[in-house]
């Protein structure tokens, strides 16, 4: 696993690769999710709605999830160019916007 956080409800909810679960203190999964095997989760974050972003990387692209309180998908982006791109970092954003960090081996001098 590779990120957690605790989330409004007072669990954990882990990623790693292109798995989420929401876990309790005493370790009991309440939800679990497999999304595509092509995604490779590297942090996730709680909205204010209850929802989540992750990031990570897709194909060698920057690869943004939305997903519900339950773990639906609701949208998919991707970001990238002809080089290895990847999200290391998401936040909300006070008007619920959102900002990534990561880093790019498409464009200006192709280093972090």
């Amino acid at each position: 696993m590779q990120r957690s956080i605790e989330n409004q409800d007072n669990n954990y909810v882990v990623i790693g690769s292109h798995i989420i679960a929401e876990v309790s203190p005493d370790g009991q999964i309440i939800n679990y999710s497999s999304l595509n095997s092509n995604y490779d989760l590297t942090n996730i974050v709680q909205t204010q709605d209850g929802d989540y972003l992750v990031t990570g990387n897709m194909d060698s692209d920057v690869l943004i999830v939305k997903l519900s309180a339950s773990f639906n998908v609701i949208w998919t982006k991707t970001l990238g160019g002809e080089g290895w791109d990847s999200g290391k970092d998401i936040q909300e954003l006070s008007d619920t916007g959102f900002i990534v960090a990561g880093y790019t081996n498409s464009y200006g001098s192709g280093s972090e």
